[in-house]
């Protein structure tokens, strides 16, 4: 396992969490669209410099805040939403470091696969539904990360901290 990354299968009950991802990014409307592209929404702080504070989250996301391995303090705390449909995938990247250590992520649905890289090293994880994946150290700032496309509709519900 990289230094930095640990997975937490199972660590959420996120049967909790389909109904009000799904009323949250309207589904219905969405059907006709074919752009292709995940769907996100976000909360508490923007990803981009400079940040600007958001819309307060709903207080299902709050209580999901409270039972992460690593909570982020709230009036710190940016939550991002993703919506996969088949298909999707998230190029390589690395997280901004507009925030702070620990990324945490929490899969709900369909399970997706998530490749790092470190040059010619790479490594696959399996986030299945209710698992949490937290992203430090050397995880976090020297090795890329990527969702490989996923086989069926899947959410991620991302924490991150700010500096």
């Amino acid at each position: 396992m990289i230094p930095g990354l640990e997975l937490f299968p199972n660590h959420v009950s996120a049967d909790h969490y389909v109904f009000p991802l799904t009323k949250l990014f309207g589904r219905a409307e969405r059907r006709a669209d074919k752009t292709n592209r995940s769907a996100v929404l976000r909360f508490g702080w923007s990803y981009e410099f400079p940040l600007k504070k958001l819309d307060a989250w709903p207080q299902w996301l709050e209580t999901l805040r409270e039972k992460l391995p690593h909570p982020c303090a709230a009036e710190h705390c940016a939550i991002t939403l993703n919506e996969y449909r088949p298909g999707h995938a998230i190029t390589p990247h690395i997280d901004s470091e507009l925030f702070r250590e620990n990324i945490q992520i929490v899969s709900v649905g369909a399970a997706a696969e998530m490749k790092f890289a470190l040059g010619d090293a790479t490594e696959e994880i399996k986030l299945v539904h209710g698992s949490v994946c937290v992203i430090s150290g050397e995880a976090r700032h020297k090795w890329t990360h990527e969702i490989l496309p996923v086989p069926a509709l899947r959410y991620s519900i991302v924490f991150r901290e700010r500096t």
